[in-house]
């Protein structure tokens, strides 16, 4: 017994168009475009949700009114929502490159 049937549940008599050789791992028939749209909307989603979190931090430093501890914690929340942004961006990116390069 390999360590593939050690880990995993083998589906006996599974349909080859369905399963793997071994009929352990089930086989998902989609190219690397739907998988890059896939990912578009998740990193679209994570975006907008960054985007609206910085309009927010924007209107709470706005709205500090002088006071040195909100001061700072809009200041961190713009970078917490600047970073998560460009993090989502570059992972796109990235997604994109490796999918086109396969």
């Amino acid at each position: 017994m390999g360590l593939a049937n050690n880990l995993a549940v083998t589906v006996r008599n599974c349909d080859p168009s369905v399963c793997d050789a071994g009929g352990v791992l089930p086989r998902v028939k989609a190219d690397s475009n739907q998988v890059a749209n896939v990912m578009q909307i998740v990193f679209m989603v994570i975006g907008i949700v960054a985007l609206i979190y910085l309009i927010i931090a924007g209107v709470k430093l706005i709205t500090s009114l002088g006071n040195p501890e909100a001061l700072k914690n809009a200041r961190q929340s713009i970078i917490f929502a600047a970073v998560g942004l460009a993090v989502a961006l570059s992972a796109e990116l990235f997604v994109v490159f490796v999918l086109k390069n396969l």
